[in-house]
């Protein structure tokens, strides 16, 4: 008999409508920081030693750009024009490859940005920065920075989208 009633309560209890609760929805979906992996920022000299290679006579920033929520990793780079340096970058948004992933470099900071994500019957647009520790050096005329571990971005903005 009283298995009866333990059955009976734990099926009205199942049956209880769920609230829906964004930042809980949220929380559920996305309790990982994002990281960034592999950063390299390449300032290009003003002149290219002979016998380099053609990738440093731009300057150029790359990195991979991971979403461990999702198990999604993308590739994100951009080159300044020929003669330019990373300050010509300096607060645009860029895409990164396979589409929602963007960023903003700020020299020894970044921001990510990653657009529709999905959270049950919701789409988030998130946004995360950090600030970078960067090991430099010369290189090709140039000089090179680059992370030398993971940098994790917490994401600090949120936005409700569908």
């Amino acid at each position: 008999m009283q298995l009866f009633h333990l059955l009976a309560l734990a099926t009205a209890v199942i049956a209880l409508p769920q609230t829906k609760d964004l930042n809980t929805k949220r929380d559920t979906c996305n309790s990982q920081e994002w990281n960034i992996q592999q950063y390299t920022a390449f300032t290009a000299g003003s002149t290219s030693p002979a016998g380099g290679p053609p990738a440093f006579s731009n300057s150029h920033i790359s990195f991979k750009f991971a979403d461990p929520n999702f198990n999604i990793q993308n590739e994100c780079s951009v080159s300044a024009n020929t003669g330019e340096g990373l300050d010509s970058l300096v607060g645009n948004t860029y895409p990164c490859d396979g589409g929602n992933m963007y960023f903003q470099y700020f020299g020894s900071s970044i921001t990510l940005k990653r657009t529709g994500v999905p959270c049950g019957d919701v789409t988030y647009t998130e946004t995360g920065s950090t600030s970078l520790s960067l090991n430099c050096y010369s290189l090709f005329g140039g000089t090179q920075c680059e992370t030398v571990t993971q940098t994790n971005v917490p994401i600090s903005f949120l936005e409700q989208t569908g």
